[in-house]
């Protein structure tokens, strides 16, 4: 069953075992504190321990809220390493960019799939930019890590597999036409119309 943050922490503590005991409310309570100085608002989904996975999303607020899965909580106190840390602050950067100017798929029904993948991975170089200076090496780290909770290969309509985004962040250093069109391709979107909009929506505005 789900269960919140701190009653998940505690159960994954439990299955794993020979975790050292710490006052997990205060440590979640520092991690927000952190962030909320910064306007940043990050909360923690109920999930289940037995099956850990790192998610993330953004809430319809004015505000900067993040809603994480509460893996990321028990990544960050206890395994405390430098991979979560990225794959954290790659996640948020990552959420972040997509409230500022994603654009509505089902806006143009026959093309929803280019249009949410484009957004998905806008979003990532928006990150990559935010957090780690638009440094390819460690936003390919970052990402890797997220990726190795989640289904790699898996890709929807929605998203792009961990695997593709990828080879697209490596294959094309910088974010604008070469790969909107490529997205456009493997989503076999060929409506140069609606193509074009994607683009100048997304070159213009600066990321």
């Amino acid at each position: 069953m789900r269960k919140k943050c701190v009653d998940y922490i505690e159960e994954r503590q439990k299955i794993l075992g020979d975790i050292p005991k710490i006052d997990i409310s205060d440590r979640l309570e520092k991690l927000k504190n952190f962030y909320r100085e910064k306007d940043i608002i990050i909360k923690f989904a109920p999930d289940y321990p037995d099956n850990p996975h790192l998610n993330a999303h953004i809430t319809r607020s004015k505000k900067k809220v993040v809603i994480f899965s509460s893996e990321w909580a028990f990544q960050l106190i206890f395994k405390n390493c430098i991979e979560a840390e990225m794959g954290f602050i790659y996640t948020l950067g990552h959420e972040l960019t997509h409230k500022e100017i994603d654009i509505f798929p089902l806006k143009y029904p026959h093309c929803c799939k280019f249009i949410a993948w484009a957004n998905e991975m806008h979003a990532d170089y928006g990150s990559s930019i935010k957090v780690f200076n638009g440094d390819t090496q460690k936003t390919v780290k970052a990402m890797n890590f997220v990726g190795s909770f989640n289904n790699y290969d898996i890709e929807d309509f929605s998203h792009p597999s961990w695997v593709r985004r990828l080879y697209y962040i490596q294959k094309y250093p910088l974010w604008g036409e070469d790969l909107i069109r490529r997205i456009a391709r493997d989503t076999r979107c060929f409506n140069e119309r609606i193509i074009r909009k994607i683009i100048n929506h997304y070159t213009i505005t600066k990321i």
